[in-house]
C-alpha cells in the first residue's frame, strides 16, 4: 500500500493505492526502496532479501528487476533523440 503514487493526473488529489501481483499477471511486483543517506548496501541486502523470498515463492521463475529511475531515464533518453533527429 502507497499513499504518494500518482495513478491518475497530476492535477488530481493522489489517493492511497495498492499495486498486486496477481496469478497468470506476469509475476511482477513494484517495491518502493527508500535510502536516505545513499548507501546502496541497504538496497543490495533489501533485494537480496527480496529474491531469496521470490525463489521461494516462484522457484521456476527467473528473479529480475528494474529501477524505475532509470527505466524512465531511458525513456527520456528516447525522447532526447528523437528530438534531436527531427530537428
Amino acid at each position: 500500500m502507497v499513499s504518494d503514487f500518482h495513478a491518475a493526473s497530476f492535477h488530481e488529489l493522489i489517493r492511497p493505492t495498492v499495486i498486486t501481483c496477481m496469478t497468470g499477471a506476469g509475476g511482477d511486483i513494484a517495491v518502493r526502496l527508500s535510502v536516505g543517506d545513499g548507501n546502496t548496501d541497504i538496497i543490495k541486502s533489501t533485494l537480496s532479501a527480496i529474491k531469496r523470498q521470490w525463489e521461494e515463492v516462484y522457484p521456476d521463475d527467473p528473479f529480475s528487476f528494474d529501477f524505475l529511475d532509470e527505466s524512465i531515464a531511458l525513456l527520456f533518453e528516447k525522447e532526447r533523440q528523437t528530438a534531436w533527429l527531427t530537428n
